[in-house]
C-alpha cells in the first residue's frame, strides 16, 4: 500500500509540473516582472543621472583649480628642493666629521 500511494504521489507532482500555466498565473507573473523591470530600469537612470552629475562636478571643480600639470610640476620642484637640502645636510654632517678627526689627529 505504501508503494502505492508513493507512486500516486510521483504521478501528481508530474501532472503539476506538465498541466498549462493558468492565465491568473502568467498575468500575475507579468506584473511581478513589470514591476521589478521598471524598479531595475529606475536604478539605472538615477546610476546614469548620478555619474554624469560628478562629471560635471568634477569638469566644474578642475575650471577653478591650477592645471593638473602646474601642480604636478610644483610637487616635483618641492621633491628636489627637498633632495638638495638632505644632500647639503649629508655634505656638511661629513665636513664636520672629517674637520673633528683632522683636530683629534
Amino acid at each position: 500500500m505504501p508503494e502505492l500511494e508513493e507512486k500516486k504521489k510521483k504521478l501528481e507532482e508530474i501532472r503539476n509540473f506538465y498541466k498549462p500555466i493558468e492565465r491568473t498565473e502568467f498575468e500575475h507573473h507579468a506584473k511581478h516582472y513589470e514591476k521589478y523591470k521598471k524598479k531595475k530600469n529606475e536604478e539605472i537612470r538615477r546610476d546614469r543621472e548620478k555619474s554624469i552629475q560628478d562629471e560635471r562636478d568634477r569638469y566644474e571643480n578642475l575650471k577653478y583649480k591650477p592645471k593638473l600639470s602646474d601642480q604636478l610640476k610644483q610637487e616635483l620642484d618641492e621633491v628636489a628642493h627637498k633632495r638638495e637640502r638632505e644632500e647639503e645636510e649629508k655634505k656638511k654632517r661629513t665636513d664636520k666629521m672629517t674637520n673633528y678627526s683632522k683636530i683629534v689627529k
